[in-house]
């Protein structure tokens, strides 16, 4: 188990996300859970390159290179209450599969993130580096956004400035990691990777739990 603190792929997902409202006493927890993907699912929403099964959300990009899709959640949750400051522990599990077809010429992995609603999720899908990410016509996302990120294709630009194997980070309003640790995504032999990614408003600290090699 690897711990975080602060091409050519076809992506398979299954999750359960929780989230802990402690913005007032009589708040309880927001809870919703996807163990499959029925096609006619409708809390769901899909974007550019995206299909759905009956077992798993597939994000299937095709041949050609700067493919990208994403899958976000439909209905708008509460993490942070303006008026006094207070902020809302989450936890979300996952597990994903990334396989090339065999073809070693792939990139360029995937991410979870967090946005604020109704700012950055109508921009464009940031492809290649961007890992899917919303980015503006500059290639930079908003602020309010956390992203952890399974990277499988090292990027040395500046904006970027990757490590140079595949890794897991954390990113915070930025597509340039604050934190890392190395990760074999193990796309060739597609083996799995369960996740759980938390928040906790008491420290302020965003964790991330990698299980690798699931079969």
């Amino acid at each position: 188990m690897r711990i975080l603190n602060a091409g050519n792929f076809l992506l398979s997902l299954l999750t359960r996300t929780y989230i802990f409202l402690l913005l007032t006493p009589s708040s309880t927890p927001l809870h919703f859970e996807f163990p499959t993907f029925p096609n006619n699912t409708i809390t769901l929403i899909m974007s550019i390159l995206t299909t759905s099964s009956s077992d798993s959300p597939k994000a299937k990009t095709p041949s050609e290179g700067a493919s990208v899709g994403r899958v976000t959640y439909h209905e708008p949750f509460h993490l942070w209450k303006k008026s006094t400051g207070e902020l809302a522990d989450f936890t979300s599990n996952f597990t994903f599969f990334i396989e090339s077809a065999n073809d070693s010429n792939y990139g360029d992995g995937l991410s979870f993130f967090i946005a604020t609603n109704g700012s950055s999720l109508n921009r464009t899908l940031g492809r290649g580096s961007s890992l899917g990410l919303p980015v503006d016509s500059q290639g930079n996302v908003s602020r309010n956004q956390l992203a952890v990120e399974f990277d499988i294709f090292h990027d040395g630009g500046t904006a970027v400035d990757d490590p140079a194997s595949d890794h897991v980070g954390i990113d915070i309003n930025s597509v340039k990691s604050i934190t890392t640790l190395p990760w074999n995504a193990s796309v060739l032999e597609v083996k799995g990777n369960r996740v759980s990614v938390s928040y906790d408003s008491g420290t302020k600290v965003p964790r991330a739990y990698v299980l690798h090699d699931l079969r």
